[in-house]
C-alpha cells in the first residue's frame, strides 16, 4: 500500500530543494594547504622562558715575543723564566730572564758570575756578544762575564728625576769585565776590560748605547750596554779615553 504525502509537503519540496542548492553556491571553497616544509617552525623556547645564553667567545692567547721564542729555540742559551716584576712610573717586565751561561763556537759554556736579570731581546744581545768575544782575536779565551746589574728600577745614573734608565724595564746590563779562562780553563784572575778597538767595534755592532769604562763620571767602573731605541736609529758608542764622543743632542744625561 502506497504512503501518502500530506500536500503542503509536496509544496514545499521544490522550496527546500532550491534553498539547498543556493545554500551550497554560498560556501567559500577552501584555500589549498601550506606543505609542511614551508611552514614556520615552532618556537623552540616555552613562554616564560628566558633565551638560552650565547656560549661565551674563546679569548685568543697572547702573542709570543719573538725574542723570548727565539731564546727558548736556542739550545745554547740557558736562560731560565723569571716572575713578572711588577712597577710603577714606567718600571717592571712582563717576562723576565736570569740569563746563566752561553755555548760558544768551540763548545765551551762561558758563565756570568751573577746572571742577570733582563728582558729577552737584551738576553738575546749579550748571548750574542759573548759568542763575539769567543771568536775575537784577544778575547777568544773569555770564561766568564763579571756582571754589575740588570734590572733596577730607577732613573738615569741614579739621579732623583732624571729620565727613566733602559735599567728599569730590563733592557740594559752593566759589565764589570771578562774573567779570562787559566791553565784549566776556568774563570781565574781578576776581571779584565780589554781596550782594543776590535773589540770596542763588536761591542757597539750589537748595542745601541755602549758606554766604557771610564766614558764619563757614572761609569768609571764598569761598562753600560742597552738596547735604547732612538729616533732615526741613532746609536751612543762611547770608551775613554775618547776624542769627541758623539751625543743625541736630546739625550741630557747617560743611562
Amino acid at each position: 500500500m502506497k504512503r501518502l504525502i500530506p500536500a503542503t509537503l509536496l509544496l514545499l519540496a521544490p522550496a527546500l530543494t532550491g534553498f539547498g542548492a543556493a545554500a551550497a553556491q554560498d560556501v567559500m571553497p577552501e584555500p589549498p594547504r601550506r606543505p609542511a616544509e614551508l611552514s614556520p617552525a615552532p618556537p623552540t623556547d616555552t613562554p616564560g622562558t628566558p633565551p638560552a645564553a650565547a656560549a661565551p667567545a674563546i679569548a685568543a692567547p697572547p702573542p709570543v715575543d719573538a725574542a723570548c721564542a727565539a731564546l727558548d729555540a736556542d739550545e745554547g742559551i740557558d736562560a731560565a723564566a723569571a716572575a713578572a716584576v711588577p712597577g710603577e712610573n714606567g718600571c717592571g717586565m712582563a717576562a723576565p730572564v736570569s740569563l746563566r751561561r752561553v755555548k760558544v763556537g768551540d763548545g765551551r759554556w762561558v758563565t756570568f758570575d751573577a746572571p742577570p736579570v733582563v728582558n729577552c731581546a737584551m738576553a738575546g744581545a749579550l748571548a750574542g756578544w759573548v759568542r763575539d768575544l769567543a771568536a775575537h782575536a784577544t778575547t777568544k779565551g773569555v770564561a766568564a762575564i763579571a756582571m754589575g746589574s740588570g734590572y733596577e728600577c730607577r732613573g738615569r745614573n741614579r739621579i732623583v728625576g732624571a729620565k727613566l734608565s733602559e735599567h728599569a724595564t730590563g733592557n740594559a746590563a752593566d759589565v764589570r769585565g771578562l774573567r779570562m779562562a787559566d791553565a784549566a780553563g776556568l774563570p781565574g784572575g781578576d776581571p779584565v776590560v780589554p781596550e782594543d778597538e776590535g773589540y770596542r767595534a763588536l761591542t757597539c755592532a750589537r748595542f745601541t748605547t755602549v758606554l766604557g769604562h771610564g766614558a764619563d763620571r757614572y761609569h768609571g767602573d764598569h761598562t753600560h750596554l742597552d738596547l735604547a731605541a732612538r729616533r732615526s736609529g741613532y746609536r751612543l758608542c762611547q770608551f775613554a779615553p775618547a776624542a769627541v764622543p758623539q751625543r743625541n743632542v736630546n739625550d741630557k744625561a747617560t743611562p
